[in-house]
């Protein structure tokens, strides 16, 4: 309650994957939900996007790069 943003950590985007996203995304509404993913190809961000997600970064990845794509999301929500 009260989330502004929450992290999904995946692996390959599968459907038990996707199930979890969409739960996640259903119980933090108005939260932006960052998506992290191995290598994630553009047919699987479209998949993440659609349960969800509200951007997708893939792993491995830099920590200033999370915290950039966090600082986005929570600013736009807000704003």
């Amino acid at each position: 309650e009260g989330a502004t943003a929450a992290i999904f950590d995946g692996t390959d985007g599968d459907g038990a994957e996707l199930q979890q996203l969409a739960r996640l995304a259903a119980a933090l509404p108005g939260a932006a939900i960052l998506a992290l993913l191995d290598f994630p190809r553009i047919e699987d961000q479209d998949r993440l996007l659609g349960c969800g997600a509200a951007a997708v970064l893939a792993k491995p990845l830099l920590v200033d790069d999370l915290f950039w794509q966090l600082d986005r999301l929570v600013n736009r929500t807000e704003g």
